[in-house]
């Protein structure tokens, strides 16, 4: 579980349990009561209505109802949104508001913009005027602007001559509203006298004081009128009867610009309004046929409402500007967001189409949605539609690359021409097969009151429809494809600090949560909250020394937060482990540096950390301190970070990294990256200016590596060097050395002495380096490698490489590569490397067993470490990869980690590529082998067989893009014995 639900958790717990609560919040009242228990510092913290209020034991709401106030209440200790069906969201607003609760009164508004299911009059009327009374910005613009496109619903509404002046004010200054401007002036005489029921008896029977009066209510509305929209005709028939309510200066203007011929219109831009025009760019469907599909897309049965107000239609592709073809389809349409389809079939009036909530991608594989649907509209007409929505959520979007890309099984494939009912509900055309002639791809944009995309951006499902405990929405899949891990993202800049998520995977797996979890959207204003409880003394019961002498410095902390987040803290107090004075706990790190625990504690308390800036040994300090406070999810993210950001650095400490990580059982990670980059470069070990100090035991581990490519003479240079200063009474020079000194040397490096090849030694080296140090050595094996030496014509022994059976690489190349395995870090072969230590077996040929997926992972997994080459479709290079790791597709969407992972290109130049993101070098897939940067997918000797575009490697092996696999093979790389 990563650090962010770690957090969220721990407050959930507080929430659910308030066991040690300091405050009573009573709510509602009669039938409709509820008492709550609370935590003051935690209300404090989140919450300005408590904050200004003095601290009390017991708070009474009796305005709110008990089921908003426990919505809240759970926002507040944890940030969460748990939506359940039968809650009052315009509730939870208006108590929000009251507790000046922003962030949650901007997610309501959006909330019940995006999951408004009453679409009637009443309701859209009811909820503008409530919007707009309590000021709700959001809100008051999105009704606002449904309204301004029909106005009559507000004209024709029986709340109308109740409005409130200030409402109604509010509306006329939209520059939008959809009708002629003398109607709206009507409306505002209808509304006045409606205030003054005296007046309904007609202008031609008014006083002078009955004009008053009118003229009293309605001039701050007629302010608002755009008279110059008005005709003269309209003029005369309507405003003259009422002139004697208007301003001098706009009869003097209007009627001289009626009456005198060539009088300009006052120059003002307000002076006329501007509703907006709807219009579709299709040669293919109208307005009509789009509102409809509106319709369907919100699920709004009430035709009486439009919402084309607030939905925006792109054209992105049209088959007969753009082209038919599936692949000019993908590249006008992928990573595009929510789309819809519509199809013209030939010899027909049919209409047929259907919308995707997701991006196309041409992943490959099924998205998963209860939101698509497919329809049609028989011989063109919108009055004889079909809605066919999904039946079977887990195939109900078919992201292909070729011509399966559509809905459903075979619900509609539009480029094969295939429309057979299977996974949604009807059936959309009497044939199961048609013919298609053409069709556009339209980008579904939800606009914000600015007419700015907001919801549904490029690559997003309904942002806002997140997850109700009556079941998860398709948010989930679409953000596990495309939203990115932030913790290496390079966009952050040295200041900001963010969320520790798991950076073994590449996205959020937000489609993990179960039913009862909720989504998260709150955490950042949760997180910044409780973290400023850290810069103020109120309210604590806690305090931490840390440091000593003049760095010593105290921390004002609160108990309910430490024990809930740190397993250390809840065993000191539940055990009595810690001093208590004066109703305070107290306790003194005097070995933690200030800078750590500042950074230790704001994750305790806001599950963020700002390390960006920190040297490597305040982040390796970090990671000891996380370890004594038990913060184990902060423990492996803090090692993943030292091994991602601080490489270099643990290259040049290699030898401390091994006796921190060594230490302490927590940090595996370190030790396995520790043991990843020794088994790479076992030589930074030996050339560690700390090398001597050493644990015998790591060190012996290496010398006993089959892959430890270091010569013979080397390692016996630096077990010498190593057994000397184990033996520090040791003297300088040889010549002094006595028998016993010889005896205490051979103590410490005879397990060594095994895993030394003394015959790979020259006979120089022998003479000069070995010799001396004889007698550490047993005399039968002293006399074996003596005679090799001495013996003349003695073959050494050499290792040769077995023949490969290939039909792309020669034995030469195959050398190569088996050095690249080595270590060999070069485009040829050294004499470092002239020693082969593998030989390649085939397991699986493209031309021989054909080019499937599934006969790849039938082949090749479980296999252990393997050699994938590949020739692309009329090129000559040869394209490959490395896996030290076994294929499995039972680890289906994860990331493998490994530091000995590499790609490559052979032709007239060779270029050899190793993997720089240790933990995304090999993803396993149900597709074929998969380096990151270089994978194989589909059928591979089809289009987009291969995709190849530079990630985690560290060089550029080919031109990105997608490409044909000519031929293909795989090897399993066995080590010679």
């Amino acid at each position: 579980m990563d650090s962010v639900k770690i957090l969220l958790n721990d407050f959930r717990q507080i929430y659910e349990k308030a066991d040690d609560f300091d405050v009573v919040i009573n709510v509602g009242k009669g039938e409709n009561f509820k008492s709550f228990n609370a935590h003051s510092v935690i209300l404090r913290a989140r919450c300005p209505y408590f904050r200004k209020k003095r601290i009390m034991a017991e708070y009474r709401l009796e305005n709110f109802s008990p089921e908003a106030f426990e919505f809240i209440l759970k926002y507040i200790y944890t940030g969460e949104y748990s939506i359940e069906k039968n809650i009052n969201m315009f509730q939870v607003l208006t108590a929000s508001n009251e507790l000046e609760l922003k962030y949650l009164i901007n997610y309501a508004q959006d909330y019940i913009i995006h999951n408004e299911e009453d679409w009637s009059d009443d309701n859209i009327i009811r909820m503008y005027i409530e919007s707009v009374r309590c000021n709700f910005t959001k809100l008051s613009n999105f009704y606002g602007e449904l309204i301004a496109f029909q106005p009559l619903l507000l004209f024709n509404s029986p709340y109308f001559y109740s409005l409130d002046i200030n409402i109604f004010l509010k509306f006329l200054e939209r520059n939008d509203i959809n009708i002629d401007e003398v109607e709206i002036w009507d409306n505002i005489i209808k509304w006045g006298t409606a205030q003054r029921p005296q007046l309904n008896f007609g202008p031609s029977n008014y006083s002078n004081h009955d004009f008053g009066e009118l003229q009293r209510r309605c001039n701050n509305l007629i302010s608002k009128v755009k008279f110059f929209g008005i005709t003269s005709d309209e003029y005369h028939a309507y405003i003259c009867p009422y002139r004697k309510i208007l301003p001098s200066f706009i009869v003097d203007q209007l009627e001289e610009f009626y009456l005198v011929n060539g009088t300009r219109f006052p120059y003002n831009p307000l002076n006329i309004r501007n509703p907006k025009s709807y219009r579709v760019n299709s040669r293919i469907i109208s307005m009509e046929h789009l509102r409809i599909i509106t319709d369907w897309i919100t699920r709004k049965n009430n035709t009486n409402i439009s919402l084309l107000p607030v939905f925006s239609y792109k054209l992105l592709h049209s088959g007969i500007d753009d082209g038919m073809s599936v692949e000019e389809f993908h590249e006008n349409c992928d990573e595009k967001g929510p789309t819809i389809i519509v199809i013209k079939i030939k010899n027909s009036h049919d209409i047929i189409g259907g919308y995707n909530p997701f991006s196309w991608s041409s992943s490959g594989y099924w998205k998963v949605t209860d939101k698509s649907f497919i329809f049609s509209f028989k011989d063109g007409s919108f009055r004889n539609e079909i809605l066919s929505r999904v039946r079977d959520r887990n195939t109900a979007i078919h992201d292909n690359f070729n011509c399966n890309v559509g809905f459903g099984y075979r619900d509609l494939l539009w480029f094969k021409g295939e429309c057979i009912c299977s996974s949604y509900n009807r059936k959309i055309l009497e044939t199961g097969n048609f013919i298609l002639e053409d069709f556009e791809v339209f980008q579904v944009n939800f606009l914000n009151k600015d007419n700015t995309i907001s919801i549904r951006k490029v690559g997003h499902d309904d942002w806002l429809n997140l997850h109700v405990q009556t079941g998860k929405q398709e948010i989930y899949p679409f953000i596990k494809e495309r939203v990115n891990t932030s913790f290496l993202s390079d966009e952050l800049s040295d200041d900001d600090e963010f969320y520790f998520d798991d950076v073994d995977s590449t996205y959020h797996d937000l489609a993990g949560l179960s039913d009862n979890e909720s989504f998260h959207f709150g955490l950042p204003r949760l997180s910044k909250d409780l973290t400023k409880l850290l810069d103020n003394k109120k309210n604590y019961d806690f305090i931490v020394n840390v440091d000593k002498n003049v760095n010593r410095k105290a921390f004002y902390l609160h108990s309910i937060i430490l024990e809930t987040r740190s397993a250390y803290f809840e065993d000191v107090l539940s055990n009595g482990l810690v001093k208590k004075e004066n109703n305070t706990f107290i306790l003194d790190f005097p070995d933690i540096s200030v800078n750590v625990f500042n950074i230790l504690v704001r994750y305790i308390y806001g599950g963020t950390i700002n390390i960006r800036r920190e040297e490597a040994t305040v982040i390796l300090n970090l990671l000891i301190a996380c370890e004594k406070f038990k913060l184990k999810e902060l423990c492996d993210n803090v090692q993943n970070y030292l091994t991602v950001y601080h490489h270099e650095w643990i290259l040049q400490n290699i030898i401390l990294i091994q006796q921190v990580s060594f230490k302490y059982s927590e940090f595996t990670l370190l030790q396995d990256y520790w043991s990843t980059i020794v088994g790479v470069q076992p030589e930074i070990v030996f050339e560690a200016t700390d090398f001597t100090s050493i644990d015998k035991e790591v060190l012996l581990s290496l010398y006993r590596k089959e892959d430890l490519y270091i010569e013979g003479c080397d390692l016996w240079d630096h077990i010498i060097r190593w057994g000397k200063a184990q033996n520090t009474e040791l003297p300088e020079e040889i010549k002094n050395w006595t028998s016993n000194d010889f005896d205490n040397l051979k103590k410490s490096i005879d397990d060594f002495i095994p895993h030394i090849d003394f015959y790979d030694i020259s006979s120089e080296d022998f003479f000069f380096k070995v010799v001396p140090y004889n007698t550490v050595l047993s005399n039968d094996l002293y006399q074996d490698i003596l005679k090799y030496h001495l013996v003349i014509n003695r073959k050494p022994r050499f290792n040769d490489l077995t023949a490969i059976n290939s039909k792309l690489i020669n034995d030469e190349q195959a050398m190569l590569i088996s050095s690249w395995i080595q270590g060999n870090k070069e485009n040829k072969i050294s004499d470092k490397f002239e020693k082969v230590h593998y030989e390649f077996q085939l397991l699986t040929r493209g031309s021989r067993d054909g080019f499937k997926r599934e006969t790849f992972h039938a082949m090749c997994d479980n296999e252990g470490p393997t050699i994938t080459i590949m020739k692309l479709q009329n090129e000559t290079s040869i394209l490959g990869g490395y896996n030290p790791i076994n294929w499995n597709i039972n680890k289906k969407g994860r990331w493998e980690r490994t530091a000995t992972s590499f790609i490559f290109s052979i032709d007239k130049e060779i270029i050899l590529s190793r993997v720089q993101v240790y933990n995304k070098a090999i993803y396993q897939d149900v597709g074929g082998p998969n380096f990151n940067d270089l994978m194989l997918r589909g059928t591979f000797n089809k289009k987009h067989g291969m995709h190849y575009a530079k990630n985690a490697y560290d060089q550029a092996i080919h031109d990105e893009g997608n490409f044909i696999v000519e031929e293909y093979e795989v090897f399993s790389v066995i080590k010679k014995r």
